[in-house]
């Protein structure tokens, strides 16, 4: 038989194992998020390359999103500003090859940037959870009191 006594230690049950759950994924989160992030600035850093002089962060190895993007601007005024669009090129133009490299360069950038970006939502949305699943196991037992002490001054 149901009875508020059952229902609400079923209750307390159900949410601590849902807040340790929330806990444990948080952490996987954050620690995934982390680990992304540590790769990503491990293989900008083995490449050793520095902001051209002309890019809006001139001179600075490429570590992070900020110099990615920096240096990836600076390669877009290289191709694009020197040559236009790729699609307006001719066929037999000699300068493809080198768009081509430069393209895959910026895409290798951005991509880096994004990446670390994706890294720090992973860590974010992974500190969140985790608190939420604290909040939601601490508050469980006093909420079971609190409702077992109305329950029994209703019920008398």
């Amino acid at each position: 038989m149901l009875t508020m006594p059952r229902v609400s230690k079923f209750a307390v049950v159900v949410a601590i194992g849902m807040g340790i759950a929330m806990m444990v994924i948080g952490s996987i989160f954050i620690v995934m998020g982390v680990d992304a992030k540590g790769e990503i600035t491990e293989a900008l850093l083995k490449e050793r390359v520095i902001t051209s002089k002309d890019a809006p962060i001139p001179g600075v190895l490429v570590e992070d999103a900020e110099t990615a993007r920096s240096q990836a601007a600076a390669i877009e005024s290289h191709t694009f500003g020197r040559f236009g669009p790729f699609a307006g090129m001719e066929q037999d133009d000699t300068n493809r090859d080198v768009y081509l490299k430069g393209l895959t360069l910026r895409n290798s950038l951005n991509l880096a940037a994004v990446g670390l970006g994706v890294g720090d939502l992973a860590v974010g949305v992974g500190a969140i959870t985790l608190v939420l699943g604290m909040f939601l196991a601490g508050f469980a037992i006093p909420v079971h009191l609190t409702v077992m002490r109305v329950y029994r001054l209703h019920d008398g």
